[in-house]
């Protein structure tokens, strides 16, 4: 999960959950050396100005590597939840 932009001032995001669980698996089909170098399927939230309306869920497109043919999924479901932004000083 990559998340781009901003969020809300001094919100933070407590937690990500990917169709209900922290990390999900896709399965992804090709050629056996064009997958070889394939390590996680990217998808990428934009989260501009999210935080202060409480938590989110979205469909989320998965990005296709290179070199793959299809995958087992698409689209996830990630449910975004937030927090207030904390700053700490050491003494």
């Amino acid at each position: 999960m990559v998340p781009i932009g901003e969020l809300a001032n001094g919100k933070a995001i407590s937690s990500i959950q990917i169709n209900g669980k922290e990390t999900q698996e896709v399965t992804i089909y090709g050629r056996k050396q064009d997958l070889i170098n394939v390590n996680y399927v990217e998808a990428v939230i934009d989260v501009t100005g999210l935080g202060n309306n409480g938590d989110v869920s979205n469909l989320v497109t998965l990005a296709k590597p290179s070199g793959v043919k299809t995958m087992s999924d698409n689209s996830m479901k990630v449910d975004l939840k937030f927090a207030d932004l904390q700053h700490f000083l050491h003494i």
